[in-house]
């Protein structure tokens, strides 16, 4: 369970084909009835081997219900855009 106002922590990688995507941004994505376009709800940097990690806080302001959480890494110089899925 994820509550609004709460740091939601997370980690993960990062990599293309190439290798890892270092100093990348990585926006966290909440998709649901309520934002099915997505709302960006924070953003990470990956660090040299691409791995990202910290928290975001989930705001007041979003409605109780179900959301599936999407990671998006818009791409760099070094790799193309990026989904999880």
């Amino acid at each position: 369970d994820v509550r609004r106002g709460v740091p939601l922590h997370l980690r993960g990688t990062v990599a293309s084909p190439s290798g890892p995507c270092s100093s990348a941004r990585v926006d966290v994505v909440l998709v649901g009835r309520e934002a099915p376009d997505g709302a960006v709800v924070g953003s990470l940097s990956t660090d040299e081997q691409g791995v990202f990690e910290g928290a975001v806080l989930i705001p007041r302001s979003f409605s109780l219900g179900d959301y599936d959480l999407v990671v998006v890494a818009p791409g760099n110089a070094q790799c193309s855009w990026g989904r999880s899925e």
